[in-house]
């Protein structure tokens, strides 16, 4: 039987906090970048909304009116488009910077519970080969389906980026 002592679990224990207070920090990056886009876009539409604002009060026909409303259209699509692109990049970059967390606190997972079993192995008595070599098989399988889950969130992730990207270049 496998037994853990005191300085294994508070190992574990400042392991797991440092992992939890990575991601903490990360996702706070993430909002602190979301925070000031938005900031700058909304100072932005305040400053041109002034200006358009302005430009339509002195506009002397209907006709002036309808050319200026015109011409302020086409840049607020351009603007709301970079607008779009640069939350979705803060978002991507969110995105694979948990993801390759993710995978390496799953490889150091492995690692150790594959460890954890060889010691296990060593210390169980005789005739327990079958029991054994179940639960390696389920380690073959539960990493297996990572792989396979990780390699498929990486598909789609590139996948919706090349959609972002085609339909923001039209």
């Amino acid at each position: 039987m496998v037994y853990l002592n005191a300085e294994q679990i508070a190992a574990a224990s400042k392991t797991n906090l440092e992992t939890a207070l990575s991601i903490a920090t990360a996702q706070f990056a993430v909002m602190e970048k979301l925070a000031a886009i938005q900031s700058s876009t909304i100072k932005a539409l305040f400053e041109e909304t002034l200006e358009h604002t302005r430009a339509l009060a002195s506009a002397k026909s209907m006709q002036e009116i309808a050319s200026l409303q015109k011409a302020f259209a086409q840049p607020a699509v351009e603007k709301t488009i970079a607008y779009s692109k640069s939350m979705y990049a803060v978002a991507i970059e969110a995105n694979t910077e948990l993801s390759t967390l993710v995978q390496s606190k799953g490889a150091e997972l492995k690692q150790d519970f594959a460890a954890l079993l060889a010691q296990a192995g060593k210390n169980a008595p005789g005739g327990n080969d079958a029991g054994a070599a179940a639960v390696k098989s389920m380690l073959a399988a539960a990493n297996s389906a990572f792989d396979a889950f990780t390699k498929t969130a990486n598909q789609a992730r590139e996948l919706a980026d090349a959609n972002v990207s085609a339909v923001t270049k039209r």
